[in-house]
């Protein structure tokens, strides 16, 4: 959707601004950060409006720029070019005090890989960020993980914009995008982080906790638009040694030769957003002997969130993970129906364990971390 009274991009801006781009990589061969994707040349005047989690990729670029991840390595950080809008809300307030839902600003980059059937494995994700709502319209912000959080990639990988929706419960569609005023986002948050450029497409998927690490997608392409993200890529000296084609100095520590890859809870506190979701981190731990044999392999299983009521255990939320070996992904669980309640009831500060079960082909194997959930924020 594109923004009212926007201009279009001039096909002369976006050869000279391609071949800008195009001079700041250097060659591969003596690289170690290499910036891919867009040019964020293009104004951000288009919106996108999902009501569910939603993926968005580059498909074309109108400058020629790299579609997938040029070599090995790690990400180290992405630029957004663009705002979310912030509708008009008269919405009473609600009777417990909490925010009318709507208008989440939440987004997450990710790393999936083609399977050569037109569908993505989605590998790993980044921590949580938040699009900016005032300022320039055309600020491009800078996004980077913290560690322990790696996102470790292949060359021919995919990086995404991933979305929270949004959806203000209501569902007013009368005014598109815009809402009304008691349906301030009947679509979703307003993300004007998109160009209508000619030549360029984004291809998305839209699906409610169907976008988490190990799920699978095919995307729907939109000719014309492009999203204003630029990945960079660190090589070498500049990504880390647990990520395929890093050589930075990380060194794991020793683990018994008997041990099997397994992941293990390595955050530190959790909080729930308007959405019912958590982020949760694991790491994939992986033997000295394995990984001196090149076997780094993946961590493959499910997160699942419990909290102990009355000598029971009520498992709260649930989602699958698959990590590469010796590096770091975080998980998003979405609490179910029984887990909102839960925490409603708890005056939001819900003790639970996240206990992540690793399935390496035998018996499955456990790791689990206690946790108060809180509101995020508070």
């Amino acid at each position: 959707m594109r923004a009212p009274h926007s201009p279009r991009r001039r096909a002369l801006a976006a050869l000279a601004a391609s071949g800008a781009l195009l001079a700041a990589i250097p060659a591969a061969g003596h690289a170690a950060v290499i910036p891919f994707g867009s040019d964020l040349a293009a104004p951000a005047d288009t919106v996108q409006a999902h009501q569910a989690d939603t993926m968005f990729w580059h498909t074309r670029l109108a400058t020629g720029g790299a579609l997938t991840v040029p070599q090995d390595g790690e990400i180290l950080s992405y630029r957004l070019k663009g705002t979310a809008l912030r509708n008009e809300d008269a919405r009473p307030p609600r009777p417990d005090g909490k925010p009318n839902p709507g208008g989440e600003t939440m987004v997450h980059f990710q790393v999936m890989r083609p399977q050569g059937d037109g569908t993505y494995r989605i590998e790993n994700t980044s921590d949580a960020f938040y699009v900016p709502t005032t300022g320039d319209p055309q600020q491009i912000s800078t996004f980077a993980s913290p560690p322990p959080i790696r996102q470790c990639t292949r060359a021919g990988d995919v990086v995404v914009f991933n979305t929270v929706g949004g959806f203000d419960g209501v569902g007013d569609q009368r005014n598109g995008w815009r809402g009304t005023p008691l349906s301030p986002y009947p679509m979703g948050t307003p993300l004007q982080v998109f160009a209508s450029v000619p030549g360029s497409a984004t291809s998305q998927f839209e699906g409610a906790d169907r976008t988490n690490n190990g799920d699978t997608v095919r995307g729907r392409e939109v000719a014309g638009e492009e999203l204003l993200m630029q990945a960079t890529l660190g090589t070498g000296p500049d990504a880390n040694q647990v990520c395929p084609g890093g050589s930075l100095g990380f060194v794991a520590p020793a683990q018994p030769k008997n041990a099997v890859r397994l992941a293990r809870v390595v955050s530190k506190k959790i909080s729930l957003n308007k959405k019912g979701i958590t982020t949760v981190t694991l790491k994939c731990s992986v033997t000295t002997a394995q990984a001196k044999g090149g076997d780094l392999g993946r961590c493959a299983g499910v997160l699942r969130l419990d909290h102990k009521r009355g000598g029971k255990t009520v498992t709260v939320g649930r989602a699958t993970y698959a990590i590469t070996g010796r590096a770091n992904g975080a998980v998003r669980v979405r609490l179910n129906s029984a887990g909102k309640t839960l925490f409603k009831r708890s005056n939001q500060r819900l003790p639970l364990t996240a206990v992540a079960i690793t399935q390496p082909g035998g018996p499955p194997y456990k790791n689990a971390q206690p946790f108060t959930l809180k509101r995020f924020g508070t």
